[in-house]
């Protein structure tokens, strides 16, 4: 194990590389963004650093390692970095009882390694049907590894290239997603000072290089060129942004500005338009309506208005209905029957035996 320090020193620092040349884009179609999104900035390309190679060898504060959730994945960067940390990295992983999600990030101490931390992160499998949740998680995988750097004091990184190819990424979405998120975490903090991203395999650097001048452009004209080729700045910390996705709030409904008119006058005429094709309005809740199963109810029967003057010899006899109410209880339950006032017995009439009888 080595001594906390800001390493590295044998590693090429991107404000270093020389420029690519610039291809000339204002006379062949507008720009896609009106300035550049993220401006030239020499101390944020000598924080960065793109390198070939094992990355076990590499003398930093902490190194990277993608794995799956038990972090005992076999691929080659896992095997690498179990190897040369010796079996005390898998002994603490099981007596820790180490478990990482899609998109978290987990410590542990290097061991044999030449770091003083090895950042455990679990990479999304890719799924066309799901690109923005993998874009997403992603991003998470890159966010996490470069905070818990920093909370364990890291000043030197090398972070992987966190996709394998079994996740299926396409690699310039990874690339894309990987430098947006370290040029945004390197604008908001100053730890770690130094971030090797690495990878052994060359096929893998090969779209991380063509497109870190967008994100760590190394003059004013590659920033300016940018806004051309760049097609989403992301949020804030590097996150995917998708517009179709967004929520719009009004703080001020009842405030209209000029470029609202427009679309306030087509919803009136949709709106005024959907009276001849909707059927039902529904309740106030939403719930459905059958008129005809309403039952009237007449606050005052002695008041009618004129419009209920057919209704008049409907009504019926009041005692009637209370007695056909009752007649129907007793018929549907016993037990109905002790909810109701005792019926009255009717009056004796005494019946006459011969016609003769007074």
């Amino acid at each position: 194990m080595r001594a906390p320090g800001a390493a590295g020193a044998g590693v090429a620092r991107w404000a270093a590389s020389a420029p690519a040349p610039l291809t000339d884009y204002a006379g062949r179609a507008p720009p896609v963004h009106a300035y550049p999104v993220f401006p030239y900035d020499h101390q944020i390309n000598e924080r960065l650093a793109i390198w070939q190679g094992d990355i076990s060898t590499l003398e930093v504060d902490a190194i990277t390692n993608t794995t799956d959730e038990t972090l005992m994945e076999s691929n080659i960067v896992s095997e690498r970095i179990m190897q040369c940390a010796g079996p005390d990295l898998k002994e603490e992983i099981i007596t820790r009882g180490l478990e990482c999600r899609t998109g978290e990030a987990v410590v542990t101490r290097g061991f044999a390694l030449r770091c003083r931390h090895v950042v455990h992160t679990v990479s999304p499998k890719y799924v066309a049907k799901y690109h923005s949740a993998a874009e997403s998680s992603l991003h998470n995988c890159y966010k996490n590894v470069l905070h818990l750097a920093r909370e364990a004091g890291a000043r030197s990184l090398a972070l992987c290239v966190v996709s394998a190819p079994r996740r299926n990424f396409p690699p310039d979405v990874a690339a894309h997603v990987l430098l947006r998120t370290v040029r945004r975490y390197l604008e908001q903090h100053s730890q770690p000072q130094l971030v090797v991203v690495s990878s052994a395999c060359g096929a893998e650097l090969g779209p991380l290089l063509a497109l870190a001048p967008l994100y760590f452009p190394r003059s004013p004209r590659e920033a300016d060129a940018a806004r051309w080729r760049l097609r989403d700045e992301g949020g804030p910390e590097g996150e995917p942004v998708h517009p179709e996705r967004r929520i719009r709030i009004i703080h001020n409904p009842h405030s209209h500005s000029a470029d609202t008119g427009e679309s306030w006058a087509r919803t009136a005429r949709e709106a005024d338009a959907a009276r001849w094709r909707l059927r039902d309005e529904g309740g106030p809740e939403g719930e459905p309506v059958h008129p005809e199963r309403r039952i009237r109810i007449i606050h005052n029967p002695h008041s009618h208005s004129a419009d209920t003057a057919e209704d008049d010899t409907s009504l019926c006899d009041e005692d009637a209905a209370v007695e056909a109410a009752a007649a129907f209880a007793r018929a549907c339950s016993p037990d109905t029957q002790l909810l109701l006032p005792p019926t009255a017995p009717a009056p004796h009439v005494a019946r006459r035996t011969y016609d003769t009888d007074q």
